[in-house]
């Protein structure tokens, strides 16, 4: 657990570096500005997930150990653990919004073909509607839009 939270954490901070870096390569005016926009709300998605992660590595296990001697679960662990849910789903939500900007901000030009743009904004859509649905996403489906950008612009035009 404590390997996947540090992965987790260190995925989270590139994933960031390199949304930022998109918008430099798309055309100026709306795109451009939309990527950004886009590219600052993962950030910020970004913060909050780090956060959630952080607690993960201090906070749970602490919980965890407390329950296994004791019975009982702590009121405020408990109180925590919601605290917590709501940061992960915060940074779901936002983290979306930010992909949904970013691939629609790429059909405008640039190196990122305009059907994997058009591609992320709409799979990004259905996975917010999917957290709502269910109220849970897996982690993973946050990175599939910026592996696709990544391996777009590796593999060039």
């Amino acid at each position: 657990m404590a390997s996947q939270s540090v992965l987790f954490i260190g995925g989270t901070v590139l994933t960031t570096a390199g949304l930022a870096t998109l918008p430099g390569l798309l055309p100026d005016g709306w795109p451009r500005s939309l990527a950004v926009a886009g590219a600052v709300a993962f950030a910020i998605a970004a913060v909050l997930w780090i956060f959630s992660l952080i607690y993960r590595l201090a906070i749970t296990p602490r919980g965890a150990r407390a329950f296994a001697q004791m019975g009982t679960l702590d009121p405020l662990i408990a109180t925590l653990d919601l605290l917590n849910a709501g940061l992960f789903k915060a940074f779901t939500v936002i983290a979306f919004a930010g992909l949904v900007a970013i691939g629609v901000a790429t059909t405008a030009g640039g190196p990122i073909p305009a059907a994997l743009g058009w591609g992320s904004a709409i799979l990004s859509g259905l996975l917010v509607g999917g957290l709502l649905l269910t109220g849970d996403m897996p982690p993973f489906t946050v990175y599939l839009a910026p592996l696709a950008f990544g391996i777009a612009l590796l593999v060039g035009p």
